[in-house]
Formats: C-alpha cells, sequence, structure tokens
C-alpha cells in the first residue's frame, strides 16, 4: 500500500515581494479578493505580504518536494526525497511532471499523499500549472474522484 503513496509538499511566495510592486490592474484584484476576508482597517501592504503567497493567483510555488518509501525484502528500508526548486516556476512545474510521471509509469494506480494536499497543494498546482499555460496531466484531473 505504501509503495503506491507520492507524498508532496510545496512552498510559495507571493508573484513579487510587495503589494507596491503589483501594477494597478493586480492592485485592484487584490483589493477585491481580500475585501471580504479581511479587516476593515487592513492596509492591502500588510494583507498582501500576509496572504499572497497562499492565493494561486498573486502567489508561485518555488519548491515541490515528493518523498517515496522504499523497500528491501518487502520491508520498508527508507524513503526517498526529492526537492524541484527554483524561482523559475514551469521549470519547478515541469520537473514535479517529470517525478510524476516515472510514478505513474511504474504504477497507474498511485495516489498522492500530504498535509492538506486536498485543500491546498494539489489545487495550487493545477490552477499554477494552467497559468503557466501547462496540460493537466491525467493523474492530477481529479474533479470526479472523491477524497
Amino acid at each position: 500500500m505504501l509503495n503506491e503513496l507520492l507524498v508532496i509538499d510545496i512552498e510559495t511566495v507571493p508573484q513579487v515581494p510587495a503589494f507596491a510592486d503589483l501594477s494597478s490592474n493586480w492592485q485592484e484584484l487584490w483589493q477585491e479578493k481580500v475585501a471580504k476576508t479581511m479587516p476593515d482597517d487592513t492596509l492591502p501592504e500588510d494583507s498582501y505580504r500576509k496572504r499572497a503567497g497562499i492565493l494561486a493567483e498573486f502567489g508561485k510555488i518555488i519548491c515541490i518536494s515528493t518523498a517515496v518509501f522504499s523497500y528491501n525484502d518487502m520491508k520498508i528500508s527508507g524513503l526517498r526525497v526529492k526537492s524541484v526548486s527554483g524561482d523559475n516556476e514551469r521549470a519547478v512545474l515541469e520537473g514535479f511532471v517529470t517525478i510524476c510521471n516515472k510514478m505513474y509509469g511504474r504504477n497507474r494506480n498511485f495516489q498522492f499523499a500530504g498535509h492538506n494536499i486536498r485543500e491546498f497543494d494539489i489545487p495550487y498546482i493545477c490552477r499554477r500549472m494552467i497559468i503557466n499555460g501547462m496540460l493537466l496531466p491525467e493523474y492530477l484531473q481529479l474533479n470526479d474522484r472523491k477524497p
């Protein structure tokens, strides 16, 4: 069973370092996005610094780590970890797809595992792939699967 798991975790940051670095259109979009969830007295600069990295429209992925269990004589002998990181998000995503394709080639029934991946990591990865003009591989088309 554990040999069917690909454990994942992503690290995200804002697209640009500060609210002031956004174009006026993007500043307006940011203010609309957070208007209902932030207290009225919160400055856009503060809300951007705190939350932009966790919203796929305003953030980007800088690291995706993966792990698989390794076996020796039918017993778990270790955990192999591989990370793809960098400032070029498309390259990070392509590296992740390469890792997943290898896993998919060995086991078409593999499943993703990790903390909060259903609510954050997987949707974020999918959104960022679409934003980067990438096609979603079959194993990331999870819209009709039960949790």
